[in-house]
């Protein structure tokens, strides 16, 4: 298996689903005013993003592309390095 699918498993499939699917009813804003993990399929929105913004979403949360954003992404820097995230978002 690919390393970066490897540590997609390890560190994102938990929300984001193992094959991509994200939490069902994504895109219903739960009692806190977040929504769940979307998809990063083409059914998602993770295309709206450039490579380089997903990779700063990944290492610092999304409140670092989009400050005042409350969102469940936890950032993962200190956790993982530089090429491993690279790796997963490959």
């Amino acid at each position: 298996m690919v390393p970066g699918r490897m540590l997609y498993l390890d560190s994102c499939a938990s929300c984001h689903g193992l094959n991509l699917e994200g939490q069902s009813n994504w895109m219903d804003r739960l009692a806190s005013g977040r929504l769940k993990a979307p998809p990063h399929d083409a059914t998602g929105h993770t295309w709206h993003y450039s490579d380089d913004q997903l990779f700063t979403i990944v290492k610092s949360g999304l409140a670092a592309i989009s400050p005042g954003y409350e969102s469940y992404m936890p950032a993962s820097e200190g956790i993982l390095s530089d090429q491993q995230i690279s790796g997963i978002l490959a």
